[in-house]
């Protein structure tokens, strides 16, 4: 059996010492993968030992190895640990024997007893006999549309059921012609990059993404970041900005868990009618509203046809798929037709099929049904028990989306987050999102991968916390 080298690491570059320490750790290994110096195979520390090595909490690791995880570079592997991906155009198949056990004491998830993680979705959930019988299907129907070459924009068939799709849910029409499938919202990104003119100005979201602010900087791209006020970025700042381009993310912003009101969505409208002007619609964590229907997107007001719309299957479905869509207006689709050869469709065409055969058959609308009735009792469970503590915290956001903000009373959320991890219990503080804007004591908490029965325990074990502060 072959053994799997384990990567060492035992210091940080300076030149990432302006970023959080959990992205300055994200990037450092990123580079390393990308480089090759960190080859495929190979197993990263465990947390605690490379948080030991590096003198870092075990937190700050796992939002590192988080970010890996769901970018695909790296994969996890439950009580054996992070292994780096194969990253060539070919496909090599991995014998999962040859992996090397893990060494005495370093089971990865055995010292975390509840992850308030804000991304993946609830594996218990999963439609699994419906995913096997949409792949069997697809398997033997589609011999020649599984034997060619994809469109650079993705699969016809997927594109049209999108395209019905976003009528009914998302109360907007897009043609397929205007549909680019991607994996993940990363590379859509960077395909907009070479689409828009490269003298933009962005404006971004202040807390939110940093990943969109690294971007830019990886693309040499000039931005601004914005900070939010009780209904989103302000339009009188976003005007002395000058920028040309705003990404924003109306529907549930990430990570304040806000909705943009209409009277400011409708002024973002009206600020991008002015020629060469452009919002960057990230539909994020649309699907769940709970307590009314879902929140319409910025594309369905868009009468000028001035907004780009990003949309997901990570949140509704699973991240797993890798499927990410864009919705471009009809303007930029010359500009896009000259770059596409730069672009093809990294999306495998069976999993376009299936993503097409599951919303085509309605087992798609259907689960997210099933699913915005389990997210919102356990949203439900965790406000309940988290109302209990009101000296202590109070709860934040929107009744919408996969995770809800906790404001703390008594402590800095990032020394919360590092007594929670010694306990088992991994949350996030909001100031690891935030660039400029002052967020030290608001913690984000993801509900939608622990266990429905576990919630309320996880919740209390919380709370004992708090009030040992």
């Amino acid at each position: 059996m072959t053994e799997h080298q384990e990567l060492e690491l035992h210091t940080l570059p300076l030149k990432y010492q302006d970023e959080p320490l959990y992205m300055q750790l994200y990037l450092h290994l990123r580079e390393g993968i990308l480089a090759g110096d960190i080859k495929a195979g190979e197993r990263l520390p465990s947390k605690r030992r490379l948080a030991d090595d590096l003198k870092i909490s075990q937190n700050t690791v796992i939002r590192a190895y988080q970010h890996l995880v769901d970018e695909g570079y790296v994969k996890a592997l439950e009580r054996s640990g992070y292994y780096v991906e194969e990253l060539s155009l070919l496909y090599r198949p991995v014998e999962t024997t040859s992996l090397s056990p893990p060494a005495q004491g370093e089971k990865e998830s055995s010292k975390i007893l509840y992850d308030f993680a804000y991304g993946g979705v609830d594996p218990k959930a999963l439609p699994l006999k419906e995913l096997q019988r949409a792949y069997r299907k697809v398997i033997g129907e589609s011999q020649l549309e599984l034997s060619r070459m994809p469109h650079e924009q993705g699969h016809e068939k997927l594109r049209l059921e999108l395209s019905h799709y976003l009528f009914r849910a998302r109360g907007f029409k897009a043609e397929p012609e205007q549909i680019i499938l991607g994996s993940g919202t990363d590379y859509l990104m960077n395909l907009l990059f070479e689409i828009l003119p490269e003298d933009a100005l962005y404006a971004i979201e202040d807390p939110g993404f940093p990943r969109i602010a690294e971007a830019l900087k990886q693309r040499k791209r000039r931005y601004k970041c914005l900070s939010l006020d009780q209904s989103g970025v302000c339009l009188s700042d976003l005007e002395k900005s000058q920028a040309t381009i705003l990404a924003v993310t109306p529907s549930h912003q990430f990570p304040t868990a806000l909705i943009y009101p209409v009277n400011r969505r409708t002024e973002l409208l009206q600020w991008a009618e002015e020629s060469g002007r452009y919002l960057i619609e990230d539909d994020y964590d649309s699907e769940f509203k709970y307590a009314t229907r879902p929140i319409p997107p910025l594309k369905s007001m868009d009468q000028k046809d001035k907004v780009i719309y990003l949309g997901s299957f990570s949140k509704s479905f699973s991240p797993a798929m890798r499927v990410s869509y864009l919705v471009l207006p009809k303007s930029l689709i010359h500009a896009y037709q000259n770059k596409q050869v730069l672009f093809p469709c990294p999306v495998p065409v069976l999993t376009q099929l299936v993503m097409a055969e599951l919303i085509a058959s309605g087992e798609f609308s259907r689960h997210l049904n099933r699913m915005r009735l389990l997210y919102k009792k356990k949203r439900e469970v965790l406000v309940q028990e988290l109302s209990k503590a009101k000296d202590y915290c109070a709860i934040e956001g929107a009744d919408a989306g996969l995770h809800l903000v906790l404001r703390l009373k008594r402590a800095r959320a990032d020394h919360f987050a590092e007594k929670a991890a010694q306990a088992g219990i991994i949350c996030y503080p909001m100031s690891d999102y935030s660039i400029q804007a002052e967020l030290g004591e608001r913690l984000i908490l993801g509900y939608a991968q622990i266990d429905l029965a576990e919630l309320e325990a996880a919740s209390q074990a919380l709370i004992k916390l708090l009030r040992e502060i």
